[in-house]
């Protein structure tokens, strides 16, 4: 987990390197302490970034 002001550092360097970042967000955490919120995620989409997820933990087993 990483705060704002973690997050607003990171993509302001990638950005001035001409660089973008691909975030995955745990679902079940949007919003929480430590996480990003539904605004910040908005923006970093906004601004260019590639946005994924990861399942929230209660995904059923993959079978083959």
């Amino acid at each position: 987990a990483i705060d704002a002001a973690a997050e607003e550092v990171v993509v302001d360097r990638l950005e001035a390197l001409g660089l973008h970042a691909h975030c995955f967000v745990s679902t079940n955490c949007i919003g929480e302490r430590g996480f990003l919120t539904p605004q910040q995620i908005r923006e970093l989409d906004a601004r260019g970034h590639t946005i994924g997820t990861h399942s929230d933990g209660d995904a059923p087993p993959i079978t083959w």
